[in-house]
């Protein structure tokens, strides 16, 4: 299953990657980009600083502020996109509510004419590139044309209701280059959504052509071990012209290899310390050695094929104690683990034996303990014992 887990994990970015990327780049640009534009207008009431109407301050605090609002947030990719359009929507209602208030806070003639909303139209077109970015097209639409009319109503009024035709051009004008905002952040968040789809859906066939390869893969070794391991040690038992103890050592490596096969994949090709000692207190159970389960580890992760290994080995040499080692033997099973390093002991108390007189014949030590571990790069095995004096089996890797 390696294949189909490296394109999954190709998938993991998310199906709207591209498209939460490009709202931060967006919204990022909405603040700097209105800073920027509107600091060529804010500076023309100061010429007059003693007929500056007190709700231009709170205004410009609020507009500008919400700016650099945006501009931070753009480059924080740990930030949900959701978040930076519910703060666009919200700059863009604040600066709605602003163009608003001009004809009700601000009495006719109370002040030079056309000095105190020019300063608005430095900051329209991030208004309406903010709304675009927050809210659906139908929304922003609506919302250009509210904000652009409530602009020429301002002009209007600013300029002591005397030049319709000016506050008329300055909402054209403000609703057309609105405009062209909108549709540019409208096309590429659309473009943004259809390569995101794209990129999905290459994603789920790759993962689905890379399942089907695994599975085949998985078949073809299968049918190796079946023809390679059990058919030839059935062959070479019905020839009838090779050694016993040849056939026996064929049979046990033929069964080693169907045992590591039916051990479950980890998806990502290592497992944790303790899904390590899970596995080994279900094989203690399968095998039935009544076993006390000690762990010792650490946070850490040992490799698939490490672990396979490790308890495969520990369930022979369970297998070996509950039927040698006599009525009564208590079983202990210590895990250590710490990060590059896994071992596992088996031992019980049982009668023992002369591990430097065990028979050919006797391959459970020999081809699946001993050897299995002799096959793992970094693996190690030793059997301890002494007649009467119970039995230990170290079973460790290192990296």
């Amino acid at each position: 299953m390696e294949l189909y887990e490296q394109a999954r994990r190709r998938g993991r970015s998310g199906p709207n990657h591209g498209h939460d990327h490009l709202v931060h780049v967006v919204g990022g640009l909405i603040g700097v980009g209105g800073l920027a534009f509107s600091m060529t207008v804010v500076h023309l009431p100061a010429t007059h600083r003693d007929d500056i109407a007190p709700w231009w301050v709170v205004s410009a605090v609020v507009l500008v502020g919400g700016l650099v609002v945006l501009a931070a947030l753009g480059p924080l990719a740990r930030v949900p996109a959701a978040a930076v359009r519910r703060v666009a929507g919200a700059w863009a209602l604040a600066f709605l509510v602003v163009t608003a208030s001009v004809p009700v806070l601000m009495p006719v003639g109370s002040v030079d004419p056309g000095d105190q909303t020019t300063w608005l139209t430095g900051f329209v077109g991030a208004a309406l590139t903010a709304a675009a970015l927050a809210w659906r097209p139908s929304v922003a639409v609506g919302y250009l044309l509210l904000t652009c009319t409530l602009l020429g109503v301002a002009r209007w009024w600013d300029t002591g209701r005397d030049h319709e035709l000016v506050a008329a051009q300055d909402g054209v004008y403000a609703a057309t280059a609105g405009l062209i905002l909108v549709a540019v952040v409208w096309i590429m968040l659309r473009t943004a959504r259809v390569v995101d789809a794209a990129a999905a859906a290459d994603a789920a066939q790759a993962a689905a052509e890379a399942r089907t390869a695994s599975r085949a893969a998985e078949r073809e070794r299968l049918a190796a071990v079946v023809h390679d391991g059990v058919l030839a040690a059935l062959l070479a038992g019905s020839a009838g012209t090779v050694p016993p103890d040849a056939v026996a050592l064929e049979a046990r490596r033929a069964l080693d290899d169907l045992d590591e096969l039916r051990q479950p994949a980890a998806a990502t090709g290592e497992i944790t310390a303790e899904e390590l000692v899970l596995r080994l207190h279900v094989r203690a159970a399968v095998v039935g050695a009544g076993a006390e389960l000690q762990a010792d580890v650490r946070p850490a992760e040992v490799p698939e094929a490490v672990a396979v290994k490790l308890v495969a080995a520990a369930a022979e040499a369970l297998r070996n104690s509950v039927r040698h080692a006599g009525a009564g033997a208590r079983r202990t099973v210590t895990v250590s683990v710490r990060p590059g390093w896994a071992e596992i002991r088996v031992h019980d108390d049982g009668a023992g034996f002369d591990p430097g007189a065990v028979p050919a014949a006797r391959l459970g030590v020999r081809g699946s303990i001993l050897g299995r571990m002799s096959r793992l790069p970094g693996g190690y095995a030793e059997v301890r014992s002494a007649p009467g004096a119970g039995t230990e089996v170290v079973l460790g890797w290192r990296a």
